[in-house]
């Protein structure tokens, strides 16, 4: 579990840490944790899992976005290390609660079935972050749970339009094959890879032409 600092006495609980009517603390509220990542309180208004990527609208209210045709700011759900869990499947978080939504630093994300290979992430310090042209899109094919991204790039041979980017999340430049090597199920009924990441205040964009056709 990560715990926040700065602000002695004023956050009741740490990363993990899940609220329910009355809220101690008001939507919106921002913390740091001791790594410097950052947070936002959210109201959850459906299921969402650990690391995966959820809308954050202006009541500061978060739900999965929309596949397709919705754009906006996002965060990941506190990860499944900051959870203090390492070991899942885990229940979901229900539309009765709040939770913290990290929305700047490291984190992991959850990728699906569609996303380059794990090696493909680990070329982060010598590939992705040099000649390969590097997205994370909302996946459509992910629905147990939603929220899952594609991590594709120019050299992928995905072909596409137009789709929906995640600006703001990158592959983080200290990535390990161990990393993203292990299969990680976030729910019952999703196995797949995880990817850690940087965030820099992620929102989702409609791109066309984001990858080679």
């Amino acid at each position: 579990m990560g715990f926040f600092t700065g602000y002695p006495g004023v956050f009741p609980g740490g990363t993990s840490v899940l609220y329910t009517t009355p809220f101690p603390m008001a939507p919106g509220t921002r913390a740091r944790d001791g790594a410097g990542n950052e947070y936002v309180l959210c109201d959850f208004t459906g299921n969402v899992y650990p690391e995966v990527i959820v809308r954050i609208d202006g009541d500061f209210t978060a739900s999965v976005p929309a596949t397709t045709g919705w754009i906006g700011p996002v965060g990941v759900v506190a990860d499944l290390g900051k959870n203090g869990n390492t070991s899942a499947p885990v229940s979901p978080w229900t539309s009765d609660q709040a939770g913290w939504v990290q929305i700047y630093g490291r984190a992991f994300v959850q990728v699906g079935a569609n996303a380059s290979s794990p090696s493909d992430a680990a070329n982060g310090p010598t590939t992705v972050h040099t000649s390969v042209h590097t997205n994370f899109i909302l996946q459509t094919s992910a629905t147990t749970p939603a929220g899952v991204l594609d991590l594709v790039s120019d050299q992928i041979g995905v072909v596409s339009d137009a789709m929906w980017v995640v600006r703001g999340i990158n592959v983080a430049t200290d990535v390990t094959l161990g990393d993203v090597s292990a299969v990680t199920a976030v729910s019952a009924t999703h196995y797949g890879a995880r990817c850690p990441v940087f965030l820099n205040y992620p929102v989702v964009e409609y791109e066309e032409d984001v990858v080679a056709s």
